[in-house]
């Protein structure tokens, strides 16, 4: 299990200097928005976006880590080693999860500065920060199956699936539904007090622990497909 982890973050080693830049990038615009005069409830809108923007890159990059793997003859020699072919299968797992951690850390540094530069607790968007990492993981478990099993191009097939879901929910809400929560009055004071209302907030309370067992779920069930999909693989 050592030996494929130090091989996973051996390979990522080139993302993790990508990685690096563009959140040393980010960070200097996230720190530089109170400076010229961003406050408050725009500022935390702004935030939040920069974060949801650094861990869906963070995805595109450890979703190229199984590329490197598809082949016939890497697969049989993990699954010749001791522990066959959990270990492969528990060391693509803990190494997204790590690498994730390792952002949500950066992000919790990033915001503590923020809010010091503008002195202003109200701008904080750890919350969002919290519920955006765990998104990335519930997307990880939904995809990492279907990738061991048929491949990465399939698990980003079924990623970009559930996305066109949900952002056709959303159009069709446009559409049809009640939008007037958008257009009248102050709409970041209605999102908050949309978020922050009884009927969603225990939602959002619960998303970490559906995330968790979802995750160890994928997991589970990635044992159990890892060895056909292996067998599809290219020589």
């Amino acid at each position: 299990m050592k030996g494929l982890l130090y091989k996973e973050f051996l390979l990522y080693r080139g993302y993790a200097l990508v990685m690096l830049w563009v959140y040393a990038m980010i960070s200097a615009l996230c720190i530089g928005m109170p400076v010229i005069g961003i406050k408050g409830d725009e500022l935390m809108v702004m935030l939040t976006l920069c974060y949801w923007m650094i861990f869906t890159f963070v995805g595109a990059l450890t979703s190229e880590l199984f590329r490197k793997d598809e082949r016939q003859s890497w697969n049989s020699f993990v699954t010749s080693l001791p522990g066959t072919a959990k270990s492969a299968v528990q060391c693509k797992y803990y190494t997204m999860l790590m690498i994730h951690l390792v952002t949500l850390f950066g992000l919790f540094v990033l915001d503590s500065i923020v809010v010091g530069v503008a002195n202003d607790l109200a701008c904080s968007a750890l919350i969002a920060v919290v519920m955006i990492f765990c998104w990335r993981i519930f997307m990880n478990a939904i995809e990492l199956p279907f990738i061991l099993r048929f491949g990465y191009v399939s698990g980003m097939w079924v990623k970009g699936t559930v996305l066109l879901i949900i952002l056709t929910g959303v159009v069709v809400y446009g559409l049809f539904g009640d939008i007037s929560f958008f257009v009248e009055g102050n709409v970041l004071q209605k999102i908050k007090e949309f978020f922050l209302n009884g009927n969603t907030i225990w939602i959002l309370a619960l998303f970490p622990y559906i995330t968790v067992g979802a995750y160890y779920l994928s997991y589970r069930i990635s044992l159990k497909l890892y060895q056909k999909g292996a067998e599809n693989y290219e020589q």
